[in-house]
């Protein structure tokens, strides 16, 4: 499985060329019953064939299959499979955008491979029917699709048997985005000797194309983290890394010899001088912009949110944190603030169009704070302060994480 990196898919014809956009994760274009007809519709989406071979190709059994979990708490398998090696492969969707897609779509996907380790090929044969709404059977259904020949029926119903006694399922999280917090767990889980089924997530690129159609690109996750330049240092024994890029400005209120804050106490600051947030709000909203693909990195002050340029191999600094104040010196600590001058700057020295920081800035205009003392935007150098809302209120929020998933999207 390899690491992934952003794409940027074009189609060339006798109009030019044309870069199509990938859908937002924040904005609610499609639901998950899309995701599931579509996966439904096209098994080969799925590169479980990259996994291992034994799990391709696919057909698939049925949709939204009903179950109870060891709780008694029902439960649907979104998408179920049966390879032509007889493995069955266990589809749990989840878009970015569910709060379910945190942590909590492991422990489902669990759960139903708990229940499914008690079932047979009669089993899975009666909810092919059922679904289906046919008397064909899914050996025959195997048949028709070119996966097995006629007189194996006996074999393939012994080796689904025996693969269901083994658990030997394969489970995929698949989603518009995979979370961060989902790959920790995934990866541990994979090189725990215990686990008897291989867990895989699978993030599905999805492109407008424009005239109503959309382009899937799926792949494997795994994520890393790049680091650009940095200082390493001892200090009492212990080695410890600081990250920089050469060119950025030095931030407002760093002191080299001062250690950088950690994010936890930067959150804490947060909490402690805003009153209308909560620091699980504040921490959802941290969750977010790292699993978007943005780098939060501290100062010994506060914390700078940058925009990856992975074409370049750089970043952006975007906005800022509130931290802690300089002795005898106020600050707003209440509210994330941005600067558009240093945005349009650090544009420029890269050599990119700053179109693109026009759009942001309009789309962040509405979501500036009431108390916004400097009107926007009359001076590009001055400090602008965004509302409290784009961290803790759902429509706000989606329509900041959005503006800036399109940022991103268009360097």
């Amino acid at each position: 499985m390899t690491d992934r990196m952003s794409k940027q898919p074009v189609i060339i014809g006798a109009n030019g060329v044309q870069k199509l956009n990938r859908i937002s994760l924040n904005k609610a274009t499609f639901n998950e019953e899309w995701l599931q007809n579509a996966l439904e519709q096209a098994p080969s989406i799925l590169p479980t064939a990259e996994i291992a071979p034994i799990f391709a190709p696919l057909v698939c059994i049925a949709r939204e299959v009903r179950l109870k979990t060891d709780d008694n708490n029902s439960g649907r398998i979104d998408n179920l499979y049966i390879s032509k090696h007889g493995h069955l492969v266990i589809v749990e969707t989840k878009l970015w955008n569910n709060p379910e897609a945190r942590r909590e779509v492991v422990g489902q996907i669990l759960d139903y491979a708990k229940e499914v380790k008690d079932w047979d090929y009669d089993k899975l044969n009666a909810i092919y029917r059922d679904y289906h709404k046919t008397k064909q059977s899914l050996f025959d259904a195997m048949v028709a699709s070119g996966h097995q020949v006629p007189d194996a029926e006996a074999n393939f119903i012994d080796t689904v048997n025996q693969n269901i006694r083994n658990a030997q399922f394969l489970l995929m999280i698949v989603g518009d985005g995979i979370r961060s917090g989902v790959e920790k767990i995934a990866d541990y889980m994979n090189t725990n000797p215990d686990m008897h089924h291989r867990l895989a997530l699978c993030e599905l690129e999805v492109y407008d194309l424009g005239d109503g159609r959309r382009l899937i690109v799926p792949q494997l996750t795994t994520k890393t983290k790049i680091i650009e330049r940095g200082i390493i240092r001892i200090e009492n024994g212990k080695i410890g890394f600081n990250e920089f890029s050469p060119d950025e400005e030095t931030q407002i209120g760093q002191h080299t010899s001062d250690p950088a804050l950690s994010l936890d106490e930067v959150v804490k600051v947060f909490d402690t001088n805003n009153k209308k947030l909560t620091a699980e709000q504040i921490n959802t909203f941290v969750e977010d912009l790292t699993d978007l693909g943005f780098t939060i990195k501290t100062t010994p002050r506060a914390a700078t949110v940058y925009c990856p340029v992975q074409s370049l191999n750089t970043t952006i600094p975007l906005f800022f944190f509130p931290g802690i104040p300089k002795p005898g010196r106020k600050t707003d600590a209440a509210k994330l603030w941005f600067c558009p001058a240093r945005i349009i700057r650090r544009m420029e020295t890269l050599g990119l169009p700053t179109d693109t920081v026009k759009n942001l800035l309009e789309a962040w205009r509405p979501l500036l704070s009431p108390d916004q003392t400097v009107k926007p935007y009359t001076d590009l150098a001055k400090f602008y302060f965004l509302d409290e809302g784009v961290i803790g209120e759902n429509t706000k929020k989606t329509e900041f994480l959005a503006a800036i998933e399109e940022f991103k999207n268009n360097l």
